[in-house]
């Protein structure tokens, strides 16, 4: 008996005109150009710029450590489709290339991370000009995200983003520049931080939902702009020369100390579709958009909803990049005669 694989391969993106596209799948039943991750990004045939498609698999590519500017794409943390399988990463580190003499040959800077479900993600030299968009990011230990002081030029977009290891902060700036993080989840256990920075220079914090069932000692960032978010069961002191506009904070009267602002929505619960009252885990069974009742609905600075469903990348509850998606794949003859056609019948989805 013969075995049929199938690829199916859609490009749809480059940074360059000598961009190319590349495939990995470690499922031996649907193969792809590489089989492993790290193999894929090491080779020189992958060049700067290039991206690596990630197939969903029931196994992990394991650890990675990203020393080229590569745009690395996966299925999304929860894909909408028949047979959902995830692209998984265990810690992805961000590093420098150096010869024998320590002179720098590469790095990471450019990167791309897109629709992987990873753990940790942490910066070693000082990356720059890096997005990380439509994870889930969840480590077994340590905080979820950790910037090197000297990095700058981040996106941290549209992602699930949660600590459980004690005494870790969830999101780590350093003392960062020119970061936006905007309209992710972001949860934490007790006693972790949520985000954490110093001496930060143009930082922006947009349409984020915080969650923690208590307060926390550090929401230690600094010459940061606040607005838009949502923080629920959090008291997120510590800040200190930032602008908090436009936020609904459940427990706590924002600004304070020496930050200001306006127009913030202290002390009200946020008004959520389907939240079950003072509950500050996160829940993926719950809905964390906001009712046309809200006071939080088109309050925002920019007329949308306050949280991360509003804004103009509101987030995507499925984590699927923006390619088509096949939903479902029919073969309509499965028995064939020797040299016959097979028939397949596709359904797919454009996503935006």
């Amino acid at each position: 008996m013969k075995k049929l694989y199938f690829l199916l391969l859609i490009s749809y993106i480059s940074f360059t005109a000598q961009a190319t596209v590349w495939t990995v799948s470690n499922n031996p039943n649907s193969p792809g150009q590489f089989s492993d991750l790290q193999t894929a990004i090491d080779t020189s045939i992958v060049n700067n710029g290039d991206t690596l498609y990630i197939s969903g698999s029931l196994t992990s590519y394991g650890n990675i450590t990203l020393n080229k500017p590569l745009t690395l794409i996966g299925t999304g943390h929860h894909p909408n489709k028949d047979f959902p399988l995830v692209s998984k990463t265990g810690s992805i580190t961000l590093d420098e290339k150096t010869d024998a003499y320590g002179t720098v040959l590469n790095s990471a800077d450019g990167s791309k991370i897109i629709g992987l479900q990873t753990g940790r993600l942490q910066d070693y030299y000082g990356a720059s000009n890096i997005k990380v968009s439509k994870c889930y990011i969840r480590p077994e230990y340590g905080g979820a995200i950790s910037a090197s002081t000297s990095s700058n030029n981040w996106i941290i977009s549209n992602n699930f983003i949660t600590c459980t290891h004690y005494n870790s902060s969830t999101i780590y700036l350093g003392g960062t520049s020119n970061v936006l993080v905007n309209n992710n989840v972001i949860n934490a256990d007790a006693g972790n931080n949520l985000l954490a920075g110093y001496n930060n220079t143009n930082i922006i914090i947009s349409h984020n939902l915080f969650i923690q069932s208590t307060s926390f000692a550090t929401f230690s960032i600094s010459n940061a702009i606040i607005s838009n978010n949502i923080f629920y069961g959090v008291q997120p002191t510590g800040a200190s020369s930032c602008t908090f506009n436009n936020n609904i904070a459940t427990s706590y009267d924002l600004p304070y100390d020496d930050n200001t602002g306006s127009n913030n929505i202290n002390v009200q619960a946020p008004g959520f579709v389907n939240v079950p009252a003072a509950d500050y885990v996160f829940n993926w069974g719950y809905d964390y958009r906001l009712t046309a009742s809200s006071p939080g609905h088109n309050a925002g600075t920019d007329g949308t909803d306050i949280g991360p469903f509003g804004g103009s990348d509101p987030l995507s509850t499925t984590g699927e990049p923006a390619i088509p998606v096949i939903m479902q794949m029919n073969i309509l003859n499965p028995t064939l005669p020797e040299n016959g056609t097979i028939e397949i019948q596709l359904k797919a989805r454009v996503q935006e």
